[in-house]
């Protein structure tokens, strides 16, 4: 813990918190942090990058990881990732990842097949592919 948040909790008590649990899922472990205006990051908990994740998240929001649960933490877990985001099984889901040498977007889709969704696609190229081709990018911070 001293790790990704550099000082205790207890040394950083006049600080804005970014609350951080994990927990279990269909798909594997997960992290999920939330602030107190909502979830900041929802990740699988074997990602390589997760600590240059927090560590952004914390400079991002000028802020310190601690372990807990928020009301926001709590409500994501109890309505159910993949349900909340995808409740319709036959819904085109894409997955993708950085690049073409990342292999997680194949996992990922082959869980999701496992959980009886029907309409997965893996665009192998990645992101790096997407952006190359000019394909349209949505969200924040793409």
């Amino acid at each position: 813990m001293k790790k990704i948040i550099k000082n205790s909790p207890i040394d950083k008590t006049d600080t804005n918190t970014i609350q951080i649990n994990r927990f279990s899922t269909p798909l594997g472990p997960m992290f999920i942090c939330a602030t107190e205006i909502g979830v900041c990051l929802l990740e699988f908990a074997d990602r390589k990058i997760l600590e240059t994740e927090f560590n952004d998240l914390q400079r991002l929001f000028k802020a310190n990881i601690i372990a807990g649960v928020s009301n926001h933490i709590k409500q994501t877990e109890k309505e159910g990732i993949i349900k909340s985001v995808v409740p319709d099984k036959t819904q085109k889901i894409v997955v993708y990842c950085a690049n073409s040498d990342c292999n997680a977007s194949p996992t990922l889709g082959g869980k999701l097949m496992d959980l009886n969704y029907n309409n997965v696609r893996d665009f192998d190229a990645g992101l790096a592919g997407w952006k190359k081709a000019n394909f349209e990018l949505t969200g924040a911070q793409v």
